[in-house]
């Protein structure tokens, strides 16, 4: 549905607009810095279009994805602010000390 400079629909439509008019209350996408990388500036086009004022309708939370570990959690809050969930999964469960370990990381990492 999109990736073409010359069809297909914009990060921040398909991502962003087009999942709050249908009701979504937080939207997972591709981070910037995970496994499977967006352009830094698309997915703060898909943050803005999920967080900025339109047509009276609530704002949803941005979920950046894909491979985020304990060390990107600053990150994920300078480039999206504290309204954000912070989708760590794998970067908890994979982690070589165990789950409790991994998620003792995450939040030894939160502002």
């Amino acid at each position: 549905f999109y990736g073409s400079p010359y069809h297909g629909l914009e990060p921040s439509l398909l991502f962003g607009t087009l999942p709050r008019l249908a009701g979504a209350d937080a939207v997972l996408f591709p981070s910037p810095y995970g496994k499977v990388c967006l352009p830094e500036a698309d997915a703060l086009a898909i943050a803005d279009a999920l967080t900025r004022p339109l047509a009276g309708l609530a704002t949803a939370f941005p979920v950046p994805s894909a491979g985020i570990q304990a060390t990107m959690v600053p990150q994920i809050f300078a480039d999206f602010g504290r309204d954000v969930v912070v989708n760590a999964g794998t970067g908890i469960h994979d982690d070589p000390e165990g789950s409790l370990a991994g998620a003792r990381r995450f939040l030894a990492q939160w502002p």
